[in-house]
């Protein structure tokens, strides 16, 4: 969702079934060694802000 969906990461978060953003975007972190909003950036590349 972080990389197919402009979703923010607080509404992706309570999708996950998270009851506070702020544990996912932990988690996220200790997971993948970095933010949700980083991870979203690097993966849509250059498009990130594009439509």
């Amino acid at each position: 969702m972080l990389v197919t969906t402009d979703l923010p990461i607080r509404e992706i978060a309570t999708r996950l079934g998270y009851a506070y953003a702020d544990s996912f975007i932990k988690l996220f972190k200790k997971w993948v060694a970095m933010s949700p909003s980083v991870y979203r950036w690097r993966k849509r590349g250059s498009n990130f802000n594009e439509k």
